[in-house]
């Protein structure tokens, strides 16, 4: 059996495995893993099924729920954190996290933003965080934080299908950002990359 092939050779495990990675503490039901991964329950049973048969995913039940859970025992999981850190090495790597937000965001989510940093651990290139986002908005009303933050999810399987992370949105309204840019975390953001305007 070629396990390096079941491993790797199929963009479904793949996604499959990073939202394993980065939801270890969860217990997530097939359906929303799926969602979470970016593809259809079939082909996210397809592909556990293949990744049990080498003991690399073990499943258990919660009420009526089956869960899927990385082994990391397994003799390959420190090759596939590391295949996954590597990832993190490639040239351009936080121009296209840059694009690809930009792209996800659109006009018509743009319209209302004032700056958008990208900060954080992906700045020094440490795996198995979310992609830290600081989101300072135009406008001072919560409607229209909470109106953004909406939207913004609806999006957010796109990033985790492209990187295999999450993007963990910190979002201010005009007003909460002038008290939160004095704060050590409002310094952090400060000192991040500013991906929009570009």
């Amino acid at each position: 059996m070629d396990i390096q092939n079941i491993l790797l050779g199929s963009p479904t495990k793949m996604r499959l495995l990073s939202a394993l990675m980065h939801f270890q503490s969860s217990d997530l039901g097939e359906r929303e893993l799926a969602r979470i991964a970016g593809v259809s329950v079939t082909a996210l049973r397809h592909a556990a099924k293949d990744l049990e048969e080498i003991s690399f995913l073990q499943k258990k039940r919660i009420s009526h729920v089956q869960v899927w859970m990385i082994n990391k025992n397994h003799y390959y999981y420190p090759f596939l954190v590391k295949i996954i850190r590597d990832l993190n090495e490639l040239p351009g790597y936080q121009k296209a996290i840059q694009s690809l937000l930009i792209k996800v965001l659109g006009e018509t989510l743009l319209v209302n933003v004032d700056k958008i940093y990208l900060f954080g651990s992906v700045l020094y290139k440490k795996d198995f965080s979310d992609i830290d986002l600081g989101i300072v908005l135009k406008s001072a009303a919560e409607k229209d934080k909470e109106l953004f933050l909406e939207s913004f999810f609806k999006g957010a399987g796109d990033f985790l299908q492209k990187f295999g992370k999450n993007f963990e949105p910190h979002v201010y309204t005009s007003k909460e950002w002038q008290k939160v840019k004095k704060t050590p975390l409002g310094e952090s953001i400060l000192k991040g990359m500013l991906v929009y305007p570009v």
